[in-house]
């Protein structure tokens, strides 16, 4: 399992079918889920985003964003899609963060406004 995790001043955005949805001052999180990832993996990041979280970016929204890009070792769709509901279940319990999803593999213009510094964006892989 693969991520990018941000720090980010705002996401928007709009499926083909003009559904619009906004996050401000939230954390991005770009993940990929590889061949092999399991629950184990998936502990990890949440993990990993509860610590960042709590110590630097102390935000109350979480935008989980899908993202193939990130290896070439991608598990299959629903595989994927099962880790990542149980990402959000474990975060959802443990933390209280308001999480959104982007959809899997549906056709979406994305607009986002990071922030510019070293500390607000880290990368994770387990």
């Amino acid at each position: 399992m693969k991520g990018i995790i941000w720090n980010c001043k705002k996401v928007k955005w709009k499926y083909a079918r003009n559904e619009k949805i906004f996050a401000e001052k939230c954390i991005l999180l770009y993940i990929c889920c590889e061949q092999g990832d399991g629950k184990k993996q998936m502990k990890e990041t949440a993990r990993r985003i509860i610590q960042l979280n709590k110590k630097r970016y102390l935000r109350e929204t979480l935008v989980i964003f899908p993202y193939a890009h990130l290896s070439n070792h991608i598990l299959e769709q629903s595989q994927a899609k099962e880790l990542i509901d149980g990402l959000v279940e474990r975060l959802a319990r443990k933390n209280q963060l308001k999480i959104l999803t982007m959809g899997f593999n549906q056709s979406k213009e994305v607009l986002i406004h990071l922030l510019p510094h070293n500390a607000d964006v880290t990368y994770f892989s387990y």
